[in-house]
């Protein structure tokens, strides 16, 4: 795996993504209502598509789900969120990378807990989120293979 100096990013979910979240309920609400279904079915999927919006919002928003992560040389990750708790963790191979966000998957051997982080670019400066997304795709298979026999 190709080395890279300590990178401390922000996770956690940006402005733009509240902004995606609530266009797509507005997208499943105008869909709602232009289906052919009874008043009945509607409703149903109305109450479906708030209770899921609010529990999405919920938990991608939350404080807990957000913070600083630095990301060491040796493959580990140290995550400092907001509401103060720290921990440490291995970054999976299994991250995903598009040009506006990345969502990391961590392993926290610990504890046996599992996370997903979201960094957005908009909320890191461009090089750092350059340097992250050039860590992520440079990573080998041979090292991801070693890193996880070593868990």
């Amino acid at each position: 795996m190709p080395a890279v100096d300590s990178l401390t990013l922000r996770f956690g979910p940006g402005p733009r993504l509240g902004v995606l979240q609530f266009a797509a309920a507005l997208l499943g609400a105008v869909a709602i209502l232009v289906s052919p279904a009874d008043l009945a079915w509607k409703l149903g999927a109305w109450l479906t598509l708030v209770f899921a919006t609010w529990r999405v919002h919920a938990v991608s928003f939350g404080k807990s789900r957000s913070g600083r992560l630095e990301l060491l040389p040796d493959g580990t990750v140290q995550m400092n969120f907001h509401d103060g708790r720290q921990s440490r963790a291995v970054l999976r191979e299994n991250a995903w990378t598009i040009q506006w966000f990345s969502v990391l998957a961590l392993f926290e051997p610990d504890s046996g807990r599992h996370y997903h982080c979201v960094v957005c670019a908009s909320e890191n400066s461009p090089d750092d989120y350059r340097r992250l997304l050039c860590h992520l795709h440079m990573r080998s298979p041979e090292a991801n293979l070693q890193k996880a026999m070593r868990w």
